[in-house]
C-alpha cells in the first residue's frame, strides 16, 4: 500500500515501474508548477511566445532582399527548397524548440535555487532527475505554442505551402532530438549546482550552439572549422532533421539524420548522468547544497 506525503505526491513501493510512474508524475507536477507561475506574468509569457516570430521576421525580409526575391536557385543546390520563407521559416521555428528545451532544462537547478525550493526538493523521494525533466517538458509545451504562432504569422503574412502529413517525421525527430537535448541540460544543470553562477555558462553555450545550428543558412556552407563541433550537437541534427522532414517527409537523408540523432541520444544521456551525478555528489560533500 503506498503512504502519501499529501494529496498530490505518494511515496513510490520498490518496483521500478512504480518509480518510473512516480518519477513522471513529480516532473509533470513540476511543469503545472511552472506553467502557473508563467501565467501569474501575463506580459512575460507573452513575450516568451511571441519572441520566436518577432525574431523572425526582421531575417525573413533580409533574406527576400538579399536574393531579390522569394526563390532561390542557390538555395535549392543546398536545400530541398528554393523557397528562402519556408526554408528560414523551419529553421528558425525548430531551432526556438530546441533551445528553449535545452534552456528550460539547464536553468532548472539554477531556478529552484532562485526561489529558495531546492534544499525542501532534495528532502522530498523525488529523484533530482525529474527537476530536470520538469523543466524540459515546460520548455517542450511552451516551445509548441510559440511554434504554431510563429507559423501561423508567416503563413498569414505571406503563405507556405506544405504537406501536413510531413509534420510526422518533424515530431519524430523534435522527440528524439529532446532526448540529447535533456543529457546536455544534466551537463549544464551539474556545473550549475556545483559553481552557482554557471548558468553563466548556459548563455555563452545557448549563443555558441545557435551559431552551429543551420536554421539560417545550409548545412553545407558552414565553415570548415566548426562542422567537427557542429556533427556532435543535438541542435544541428535536430533542426536539420526537423526542417528534412517538413519538406521532403520521410526521405533518405531524413533517416540519416534519424540515425545520428539516436547515436547522439545515447552518447548525451549517459554522459549527462555521469556528470550530473559528479557534480551533485561533491557539492553534497562539500555541504555546499544550499548555497545561492
Amino acid at each position: 500500500m503506498k503512504k502519501t506525503i499529501n494529496s498530490s505526491v505518494a511515496i513510490y513501493p520498490p518496483h521500478s515501474l512504480s518509480r518510473i510512474m512516480f518519477e513522471v508524475n513529480c516532473a509533470w507536477e513540476l511543469m503545472i508548477k511552472y506553467w502557473r507561475i508563467r501565467l501569474s506574468y501575463p506580459l512575460t509569457f507573452l513575450y516568451f511566445v511571441s519572441e520566436p516570430l518577432i525574431f523572425l521576421l526582421p531575417v525573413i525580409i533580409y533574406g527576400q532582399a538579399l536574393v531579390g526575391g522569394r526563390e532561390s536557385e542557390v538555395l535549392a543546390n543546398y536545400a530541398a527548397t528554393s523557397d528562402v520563407i519556408l526554408f528560414l521559416t523551419f529553421g528558425s521555428a525548430s531551432m526556438a524548440i530546441l533551445t528553449r528545451i535545452y534552456w528550460m532544462g539547464a536553468m532548472g537547478i539554477r531556478r529552484e535555487e532562485w526561489t529558495g525550493t531546492l534544499v525542501s526538493i532534495y528532502l522530498t523521494p523525488a529523484s533530482r532527475f525529474s527537476i530536470i525533466l520538469g523543466n524540459t517538458l515546460f520548455g517542450l509545451t511552451m516551445s509548441v505554442l510559440a511554434f504554431f504562432l510563429q507559423v501561423g504569422g508567416v503563413f498569414f503574412l505571406y503563405g507556405l505551402d506544405i504537406n501536413l502529413l510531413n509534420f510526422l517525421p518533424m515530431i519524430t525527430i523534435l522527440f528524439f532530438a529532446t532526448v540529447s537535448l535533456l543529457g546536455f541540460s544534466l551537463i549544464i544543470s551539474g556545473l550549475v549546482l556545483a559553481m552557482k553562477q554557471a548558468w553563466k555558462f548556459v548563455l555563452f553555450m545557448d549563443g555558441f550552439m545557435n551559431l552551429l545550428a543551420p536554421a539560417f543558412f545550409p548545412l553545407a556552407v558552414l565553415p570548415v572549422i566548426l562542422k567537427p563541433l557542429a556533427f556532435i550537437s543535438p541542435i544541428t541534427w535536430g533542426v536539420e532533421g526537423f526542417r528534412e522532414g517538413v519538406l521532403q517527409g520521410f526521405s533518405n537523408y531524413w533517416f540519416e539524420i534519424l540515425g545520428y540523432i539516436v547515436i547522439l541520444d545515447f552518447i548525451w544521456l549517459i554522459l549527462g548522468i555521469l556528470v550530473f551525478n559528479y557534480f551533485e555528489f561533491h557539492t553534497r560533500k562539500k555541504g555546499a547544497l544550499g548555497h545561492y
